[in-house]
């Protein structure tokens, strides 16, 4: 089963052969995961490793970048680069991000931390005696892409800004309808074929919905429950979908 750096590692080496582009030809990589491995705490410097890309005689090479900014990091990353070139005159970059939603870390709760740390500090931790103590709760939760200060997701911010621009659910099925059948049309006459590399097997975009419509799409229940918003009206089927990509 492949992981997030493999995936990156591979679209990177597509890209470049695709590009004919050499390890020494590429000055700055970039390149992030909202949702990190644990084991992994820099994606950039770490793919660039993989990659061979880091020149270690080279003390002037500048080094990989690594920036989370949530659905918008990849453009952060390539916004990131494309300074370093005006400042240090650099030619060729590298921008990217990858998500790998279907294996997310999972976390655990404060009670349960604590826990896991004295089991690892001490040889004679008593697993039974401890778990007594804790209240009996699930206490595995994933990482979730959230405002810190709001405590708002992507999808909940986006109930706001549906009732302030006065966006009704017709409409979002509508829009959603058009953006199936586009890709649907795109994929179908080859145009995607030309930025997809085949991944284990799999060479065509797997999200595409050609025969969706607006009446099966109405039917669904609300996903996000906004405070202060009493009638949701985004859906599974007007939402972006959680995926590997």
């Amino acid at each position: 089963e492949s992981n997030a750096l493999d995936m990156a590692s591979f679209t990177v080496k597509e890209l470049m052969a695709d590009a004919k582009l050499e390890a020494r030809d590429i000055n700055k990589l970039g390149f992030a995961t909202v949702l990190p491995d644990r084991g992994i705490p820099a994606f950039g410097p770490a793919l660039e490793t993989k990659l061979g890309l880091r020149d270690t005689n080279n003390p002037n090479q500048k080094l990989a970048i690594d920036r989370r900014a949530n659905c918008i990091t990849s453009l952060v990353i390539a916004q990131n680069i494309i300074e370093a070139m005006l400042l240090y005159g650099l030619k060729v970059g590298i921008a990217g991000g990858v998500e790998k939603m279907s294996s997310a870390a999972l976390m655990v709760d404060s009670e349960w931390e604590k826990l896991l740390i004295r089991s690892q500090q001490s040889p004679n931790f008593k697993w039974r005696r401890n778990l007594l103590s804790i209240p009996r709760k699930n206490p595995f939760n994933t990482q979730r892409a959230e405002n810190i200060f709001t405590g708002l997701s992507m999808g909940l911010s986006c109930e706001l800004m549906v009732r302030d621009f006065g966006i009704t659910a017709l409409e979002q099925a509508q829009f959603a309808v058009t953006s199936h059948r586009n890709a649907a049309i795109a994929q179908a006459k080859g145009y995607l074929a030309e930025e997809i590399a085949p991944y284990l097997g799999i060479s065509t975009d797997t999200l595409i919905r050609p025969d969706t419509d607006i009446a099966s799409i109405m039917r669904l229940k609300p996903t996000f429950r906004t405070p202060g918003i009493d009638n949701p009206t985004i859906n599974a089927a007007t939402s972006s979908p959680l995926t590997d990509g």
